[in-house]
Formats: C-alpha cells, sequence, structure tokens
C-alpha cells in the first residue's frame, strides 16, 4: 500500500516539475534532488520500530492538493494574534508574505522560488523518504541567515499558516544558518489561519539548522494545526565547536502528528537541551521523537518531555541518545514525564541508549501517573473548585519545562497558549 501511494505521489510530482523547467529552472532542479532521492526510498512501515506505534499513511493523504493548484483568497488577511512578534518572517499557504513581515537589522533572508535565480545553502543532512518528499513538493524554499556575532532578545517568529480550501498538502521547508558567536531565539509557528475551525489539511515540514562556532540558538517549534489536520515535522540541527543549540517542541494542535528532533554535535563542547511539551485531548496522537548523537568528545546533552493526555488521547514518546566510538568525557541525560487525567488517555514512552564510549555519565528515566488526590482535596479545603485545583496542579506540572525557555518573552507566549488551549 504505501508503495502504491509513492508511486502516486512521484507520478504527480513529476508532471509538476516538467511544467516547472521553462519557468522556474533552478527551483525545479532543487525539487528535481527530492524527487529523484523519494524514488529510491521507502516510506516507514509499522515493522520498523521508530515507527510502531504511529502510521506513516496518516501523513500520506490519497487526495490531496498542493498550494500551487488552489486558488488563493482575493484578500489576504493575517489576525494579529497569529503574528505576535515584532520580529517575524512570514509564510502562507507554502508562500512568503513580505508585506507581513519585518526582518531585524542582521538578519537576511533568501527565497528561492520561481523568479529567484541564485541559491546556496550549506550540507543537507542524511535524508529520508518524508524529508525527500518535502523537497520535492515544496512551493519555495527558505533560507534564513544570522550575521557573525548578532546579539538580540527580541526573538524572531517564523510563522508557516495555511488558509486554503480543499485537501491541501504544505511542504514548509527551512534552512536557518546561525553564524559565529552569534545569540538569537527563533520561534517557529504552525497554525491554520482560516475562521472555521476544523480544516482538514497535511503538513509535512522540514527545518534544518547549522549552529556555527560559538554560536547560541534557541529555536521553539510551536505546533497548533487545526485539530483535523495532520502534521509531520522534522527539525535537523548540525551544532559546531563550543556552540549551543536550545530547542523546545510545544504540541497542542493537530488531530495526528509526528515531531522529529534530531540534534548531531559534532565538535569539542558542543551542547544542546531539547525540551517538549505536549497538552492532548479527544482522539488526538501525538508522537515525538527525539534523537542527540555524541560524535565528539566533550560534548553535553539534556532532554526533558511533559506531557498531559485527557480524553481518548495517545501520546508516544522516544528519547534516543547515541554516543559515538571514542566520544570521550561526554555527559547526557534525559527524562519523560506524563500526567493521564483520564481513564482512556494512554502513552508509550521508550528512553534509549547506544553508546559505544566508556568514559560518558548517561542517564534516562521516564514516569506515567495520574493527579494527586491528596493535593486536589487539599486546594479545594482552601474553597478552590475541583475544576480549578486540577487546572492548577497541570500548570505546576508543566511549568518546570516552560521555565527551561530563557527567553521571557516567548515564555510568556507559550504561557498563554498553553493556557489557552486546555490547561
Amino acid at each position: 500500500m504505501l508503495e502504491d501511494t509513492k508511486q502516486k505521489y512521484t507520478e504527480k510530482l513529476g508532471q509538476r516539475h516538467k511544467a516547472m523547467v521553462g519557468t522556474s529552472p533552478l527551483l525545479a532542479q532543487w525539487l528535481e534532488k527530492g524527487l529523484s532521492e523519494l524514488k529510491t526510498q521507502d516510506f516507514p512501515a509499522k515493522k520498523n520500530d521508530a515507527w510502531k506505534y504511529t502510521k506513516s499513511s496518516a501523513f500520506l493523504p490519497a487526495n490531496y492538493n498542493l498550494p500551487t493548484e488552489l486558488s488563493a483568497p482575493a484578500e489576504v488577511t493575517i489576525a494579529k494574534e497569529l503574528v505576535p512578534f515584532k520580529n517575524r518572517i512570514v509564510f502562507l499557504n507554502g508562500a512568503y508574505q513580505e508585506n507581513a513581515s519585518f526582518l531585524p537589522e542582521g538578519v537576511s533572508l533568501q527565497v528561492l522560488n520561481n523568479e529567484a535565480r541564485d541559491w546556496d545553502v550549506g550540507p543537507r543532512p542524511t535524508a529520508n523518504a518524508f524529508d525527500s518528499l518535502n523537497l520535492a513538493s515544496a512551493r519555495e524554499l527558505i533560507n534564513i541567515i544570522i550575521s557573525p556575532k548578532l546579539a538580540t532578545k527580541e526573538p524572531i517568529g517564523i510563522h508557516h499558516l495555511w488558509d486554503l480550501e480543499g485537501e491541501a498538502y504544505y511542504s514548509p521547508r527551512v534552512y536557518i544558518n546561525c553564524q559565529a558567536q552569534a545569540e538569537v531565539t527563533l520561534v517557529e509557528v504552525f497554525a491554520s489561519a482560516a475562521t472555521e475551525a476544523g480544516r482538514k489539511y497535511t503538513t509535512n515540514a522540514s527545518t534544518i539548522i547549522e549552529v556555527a562556532e560559538s554560536a547560541h540558538l534557541n529555536h521553539i517549534k510551536v505546533q497548533q494545526e487545526s485539530l483535523a489536520a495532520n502534521h509531520f515535522g522534522q527539525v535537523h540541527a548540525l551544532v559546531k565547536k563550543h556552540a549551543h543549540y536550545n530547542s523546545f517542541i510545544a504540541t497542542l494542535g493537530g488531530h495526528t502528528s509526528r515531531s522529529e528532533v534530531t540534534v548531531d554535535l559534532t565538535d569539542d563542547g558542543a551542547t544542546t537541551e531539547v525540551h517538549g511539551l505536549y497538552d492532548l485531548d479527544g482522539s488526538q496522537h501525538a508522537d515525538h521523537f527525539s534523537t542527540i548523537n555524541h560524535l565528539f568528545s566533550r560534548t553535553y546533552s539534556q532532554q526533558v518531555y511533559k506531557g498531559l493526555l485527557r480524553g481518548e488521547a495517545h501520546g508516544v514518546f522516544t528519547g534516543k541518545m547515541l554516543v559515538a566510538r571514542d566520544a570521550q568525557q561526554v555527559d547526557s541525560a534525559q527524562l519523560n514525564k506524563n500526567l493521564l487525567l483520564s481513564k482512556k488517555a494512554h502513552i508509550h514512552t521508550r528512553p534509549q541508549l547506544e553508546v559505544y564510549a566508556d568514559d560518558v555519565k548517561c542517564a534516562h528515566g521516564a514516569t506515567v501517573g495520574q493527579l494527586s488526590q491528596e493535593e486536589v482535596f487539599y486546594l479545594q479545603s482552601r474553597g478552590i473548585p475541583s475544576d480549578q485545583a486540577i487546572t492548577l496542579l497541570c500548570q505546576g506540572f508543566v511549568n518546570d519545562v516552560v521555565q527551561k525557555i530563557n527567553n521571557e518573552e516567548v515564555r510568556v507566549y507559550l504561557e498563554q497558549l498553553v493556557s489557552k488551549e486546555k490547561v
């Protein structure tokens, strides 16, 4: 079945590329790379242990339309709450919106679209079938360049918004080049901009990041897609000497979602913190898979993910730490904690270690529990209603992981989002 699906995708994309060669030769050339790779790859089947609890077919709809095949609305209006940051890069239905964007000094943007005649990006990590499909079906390719030594506390929003009618398939592809000694915070948001709820579509997103020597990049991803939409997202970060990459993923929306983070610590003193929060209800299914590769000595990593699950929600967390041969003096820790707030909610949590060196410190842990009734009764005894008491305890549970976001403006933004959603 997956092979038949792949064939249908490659045939449709092949026709699109042939039509683009004459009008958009450079873009067609890059998209053809993705298509050629896809033809040699397989989408993961259930027998693939990494996909044991999630069907990859959820992100491969049989009937779909690329944004370029659908009619755009006559007037584009973007609600202010969807783009709350002063500095922002805005995309609507996969196309860059220059008039709605504002880039601070020291940040530049390169867009590979129909008109582009120049494109230069860094090395691409090893691709898989979904990444190749993303490249083959992208509407535009985006390269965000952060100048050396740029230091700013003002966050920069990267907003991927969708509002087309019809079952659309979106493939945003973003390259981020954080150059030496820069220190910035990026907030990448995936959301429906449609006025009515329940818009059905599929997102297959790829974000490829390079953090140069002694740079410090905070990258927060907020997934608040329509509850009828499916979202698959990959982030792959290459972290250089004495550089730091801080990742945070907040999963609030989507019907079925999978968020993958892969961090390669490639040189001496490279460090990363990979944190996340998933807040699920109803029949939501969210799968998080993080991989940290310690490829060099004296590297450090920490992972903390927390989950709140209600209704019949299903969560999956897999945290993998790999220490390569001869990568000595590595320090790595991982923790996953979950609260089940209903009898039908469930979670699968799988910490994984692969260690091929001997001078290392590695720790991992996972917990699954319920709210303490004693704590609920205590708050009730203080005059707090039961529902409010549960809300306060849930906020306390997620608060420590949210506090790991070291940018106050972003932290407040996320706290408000989580409060608005369900907690």
